[in-house]
């Protein structure tokens, strides 16, 4: 027994040192079988990349599946064993899953690419039936299903991976579609505008069914069709159904309107088929070539008016509405937006001038680019051509005549600017050398801000948006049509342009948060988020918003520039985010920031709320008589107007609209004068020599106070003289910014007013229609000196 019993132990000890000894091998076992399962994974997607790639197999015909399943099924296996690892090792084992997965994602792309290139296929053969069937209902059909499914695929298409393999699959399909699609568009388009015209008839809509006629009438008229002979029937049994009715009237002038029809009329037509009400006479009336359109020539239109027109003795319902301030569009830029371009890239600016007489401008003008402050001269960006010339000297200058009353010149950023890889930005004004017909030159007009951007350095950045929650960043502008944002600091000097950058992402990238499109509707100027970022498309760059919190731009609505009242109280208006807190300060010393001291004491009017629609408004009361600077701030609740201050003002109002004296430090600025609109000079220029006031003189005006007062848009007025209680009403028509012209006298001279104003001494007593730039009347002060006429 003893025996046994010692045995017994022998043979179990044994038995527990072979299951120590196995413990670790069996551990080692694992990780090697981790191992081979990621390399397993790996090699997958090295095969499958390869299947899509040009550079591989691809045809751009074959699905890869075989391919396809074979990574997943091996990054699958991957991820399960990788799972029972420690978090340092399955951390190791992540990153070596990151290429096979990005190479899943992009055949997955390209699997659907190619699926979409073979229902085209068919729906491109189903269109060259319908076309063959010659009946236009089945080609209408056939070409919608066709045109739709390609554009589908070109959405597809915009997810695969490298441009030859997304040009291979297209061209796949392409050709033949696109050149049969483009074989019936025209007629197509024709049978589906006859159609809507029907349609729009007998919803009463003529003006949308006139229009249709016209654009299939149009497309018939410049091309052979296929059916030609039907569809021309169709055009005109739509418009033969189409009763004749007036659907426009529209001012032209002060002495033309025009009238037009739902479809032709006659080719002569009467002048007194025409009236209108309010005394309007029309003279003439002449019909158009397509004669739909008839121009009258009238009375004169007055300004404030409506005029209500009949035709054949029957109302309308259709008016002339005069504004009592028609808009001046003598001295314009089109582009008055502000753009951020890339650093490479250039701005085209359009400039157009009239003069007075409504002619085209020639003469000198002088192009700058400025710097922030509106003043210095830009050293980084410069004038490219002008009117399509190359500048022979770069400069951030141009001098030169205007001709056809025309200028369109190009912005970029210099070379040296380029290569140093940093952004810029440009302030162009234009100044015109000379009068346009009038004796006064127009003050400089400002084009639209242009940044040139540089693309963001790789590495690994955090912005943060949010200056409720410590954010000092910026988000200066979201393109989703493009695909990229510009972040950094807050800029408001030149030297803050280091910090700008511009992010590129698309369908390559790595998002965080889920989808490419989840990102780009996600991202807003109240975010904070984390970037990987890679500048080469080829690469994945990795985005992820660490903090999503949605935050508008504050902005003026009211008012939008330096504005002059006669009221003490004021209404300010804009925009900002939804359910925020807006407050309104006084800038005492008009420095474009908030001290405590103005923060304690200067708020004006109650705590706004924004509105669900983003609007807000707050009533200023006691506007003191001079210049009232503010800035209003918007804060989210739980913060305050003080905190925001110290996160870098991020939410302070901005506006890029104002003239840039009033934008010299950082465009919070918001100046409300108040004051009456009244001149400290009179003159008036004898033109004729007459010794008196008379048809053709000039008066000038010089007016009070630091407010820049112009005369705004309007175009008559009168000025009552005064002489000893003896009063002479003259009509005047606006000439430039501080000149009238006398157009005559309204009535009969008084018995013993001597017209020989400058001599005997006659005061500007009141005056009708005149107005400034914020439609404040011209009002004369009772100082005698300030309203003599001179």
């Amino acid at each position: 027994m003893k025996k046994k019993a010692i045995k017994i132990a022998a043979s179990t000890a044994v038995a527990a040192s072979a299951f120590v000894a196995a413990a670790p091998a069996q551990q080692a076992d694992a990780a090697t079988n981790v191992n081979q399962l990621l390399t397993d994974a790996q090699n997958a997607g090295t095969v499958l990349k390869w299947a899509i790639s040009v550079e591989g197999s691809a045809d751009y015909k074959t699905q890869p599946f075989t391919q396809y399943n074979a990574a997943k099924k091996a990054i699958a296996a991957a991820e399960s064993a990788a799972a029972k690892l420690s978090a340092s090792e399955k951390l190791s084992a992540d990153a070596k899953l990151v290429e096979p997965k990005l190479q899943v994602k992009r055949a997955g792309a390209y699997i659907d690419a190619i699926t979409s290139s073979v229902k085209i296929k068919d729906l491109t053969a189903g269109l060259d039936a319908a076309i063959k069937s010659n009946d236009i209902e089945k080609v209408e059909t056939a070409y919608h299903k066709a045109t739709g499914e390609y554009r589908k695929q070109a959405a597809l298409l915009d997810r695969v991976y490298g441009q030859s393999t997304r040009d291979g699959i297209r061209n796949e399909v392409k050709p033949a579609i696109e050149k049969l699609v483009a074989s019936v568009k025209n007629e197509v388009t024709v049978n589906m505008l006859a159609k809507s015209a029907s349609a729009n008839t007998k919803a009463g809509k003529l003006e949308e069914a006139a229009q249709n006629l016209t654009d299939a009438q149009a497309i018939l008229d410049a091309n052979v069709l296929k059916w030609e002979t039907s569809l021309q029937k169709s055009v005109d049994d739509a418009a033969t159904a189409m009763p004749l009715q007036v659907l426009s009237v529209a001012r032209v002038d002060a002495n033309t309107v025009t009238v037009k029809f739902s479809k032709a009329t006659p080719d002569v037509l009467a002048a007194g088929q025409f009236t209108f009400d309010n005394g309007l006479n029309v003279h003439s009336a002449t019909v158009s070539a397509d004669k739909k359109t008839v121009t009258l020539t009238t009375s004169t239109l007055e300004g404030g008016k409506t005029y209500n027109l009949s035709y054949q003795g029957v109302a309308t319902g259709k008016a002339v509405v005069v504004p009592t301030t028609p808009i001046d569009d003598s001295f314009v830029v089109d582009q008055k937006d502000t753009a951020y371009l890339d650093l490479g890239q250039t701005r085209a600016y359009t400039v157009s001038v009239k003069n007075t007489d409504g002619k085209p401008f020639n003469g000198p003008a002088t192009i700058d680019l400025f710097q922030f402050d509106g003043t210095t001269a830009s050293s980084e960006v410069e004038i490219v051509t002008v009117d399509g010339k190359t500048q022979g000297v770069t400069a951030a200058q141009w001098t030169g005549d205007i001709v056809n009353g025309k200028v369109i010149f190009v912005v970029k950023a210099t070379s040296a600017q380029v290569t140093a890889g940093t952004s810029t930005y440009a302030l162009p004004v234009i100044t015109l050398g000379t009068d346009t017909g009038n004796g006064s030159t127009p003050d400089p007009l400002e084009a639209g801000d242009t940044y040139f951007v540089a693309e963001a350095p790789n590495g690994s950045v955090a912005l943060n948006f949010d200056s409720s929650n410590g954010g000092t960043d910026k988000l200066h502008a979201h393109n989703k049509t493009d695909n990229y944002f510009v972040a950094g600091d807050a800029v408001d000097a030149q030297s803050d342009l280091a910090t700008l950058f511009k992010y590129n992402y698309d369908a390559n990238d790595i998002y965080v948060n889920g989808t490419l499109d989840a990102f780009k509707n996600a991202l807003s100027s109240g975010d904070a988020v984390s970037i990987s970022y890679n500048d080469k498309p080829s690469n994945a760059s990795t985005f992820n918003i660490t903090s999503d919190l949605t935050v508008s731009t504050l902005t003026f609505t009211n008012p939008t520039r330096e504005v002059s009242t006669e009221g003490s109280t004021f209404r300010f208006e804009g925009t900002g985010t939804p359910n925020f807190k807006v407050e309104l300060f006084r800038d005492v010393n008009a420095d474009g920031e908030l001290s405590a001291a103005e923060l304690a004491s200067n708020k004006v009017g109650a705590t706004a709320t924004v509105s669900s629609t983003g609007r807000w408004s707050i009533d200023a009361g006691n506007i003191s008589a001079g210049s009232n600077d503010y800035i209003a701030v918007q804060y989210i609740s739980g913060s305050s107007v003080t905190k925001e201050i110290a996160n870098g003002a991020n939410t302070e109002a901005t506006n890029n609209n104002v003239s840039a004296t009033a934008t010299a430090t950082n465009g919070k600025l918001h100046t409300v004068h108040r004051g009456t609109f009244n001149p400290s000079l009179v003159t008036l220029n004898d033109v004729d020599a007459s010794a008196g006031i008379s048809t053709g003189d000039t008066i000038d005006f010089t007016f009070n106070g630091t407010y820049a007062h112009a005369l705004g848009s309007f175009k008559t007025g009168t000025i009552t003289l005064e002489q000893n209680f003896k009063k002479l009403v003259v009509n005047v028509k606006k000439i430039d910014s501080n000149t009238v012209e006398v157009t005559g006298l309204s009535g009969a001279i008084p018995t013993g007013f001597d017209v020989d104003v400058k001599t005997v001494p006659t005061k500007l007593q009141s005056t009708t229609g005149i107005i400034n730039q914020d439609k404040l009347q011209l009002k004369p002060s009772a100082t005698s000196a300030q309203n003599t006429v001179n």
